[in-house]
C-alpha cells in the first residue's frame, strides 16, 4: 500500500517540514533544537557548492552564520548555543561540528522521504 501527501514549501520551509517528519527518529529532540538543526541542514544545503563538509560547515558553525540563524529564529546567542549543546548531547550534530551524512539532504523540484513499516503480526509476537 502506498499513500502519498503533496506539500508546497519554500526551500527553508522543506527543511523544517523534513526534520519535523523525522522527529520520532532523532532521539526525542526538542521543538527548538528541532529548528536550529533545520537551519544548519539548510545552511549546508546554501553552502553547497563547498564540496569539503568539514571546511561548510566551518563556514555554517562561523559567527557570521549563526548570528543569521539566530535573527531568523529570533533566538538568543545563549538559546541556540543551548540548542547546540543538545543537538549534540543526542548524537545529531557531531563533535567535528558537522552532521551525519543521513540527515543531509539536497532538495529538487520534488522530494519524496519514503517510511517503511514491517507490520508484524501481533498473535505471533506475543507468544
Amino acid at each position: 500500500m502506498k499513500k502519498e501527501f503533496g506539500l508546497t514549501l519554500t526551500e527553508r520551509e522543506f527543511f523544517r517540514a523534513y526534520v519535523e517528519m523525522l522527529k520520532p527518529f532523532l532521539k526525542r529532540i526538542r521543538d527548538r533544537e528541532a529548528d536550529v538543526f533545520a537551519e544548519l541542514i539548510f545552511w549546508n544545503y546554501k553552502k553547497r557548492d563547498i564540496k569539503n563538509k568539514n571546511d561548510r560547515f566551518k563556514l555554517i558553525m562561523d559567527a557570521d552564520c549563526r548570528r543569521q540563524i539566530e535573527e531568523k529564529l529570533g533566538v538568543s546567542t545563549a538559546i541556540f548555543r543551548n540548542a547546540l549543546t543538545g543537538l549534540r548531547g543526542r548524537g545529531l550534530l557531531l563533535d567535528d561540528n558537522t552532521i551525519n551524512d543521513v540527515y543531509l539532504v539536497t532538495p529538487e523540484k520534488k522530494v519524496t522521504l519514503s517510511f517503511v513499516f514491517n507490520i508484524i503480526n501481533e498473535a505471533k509476537s506475543n507468544g
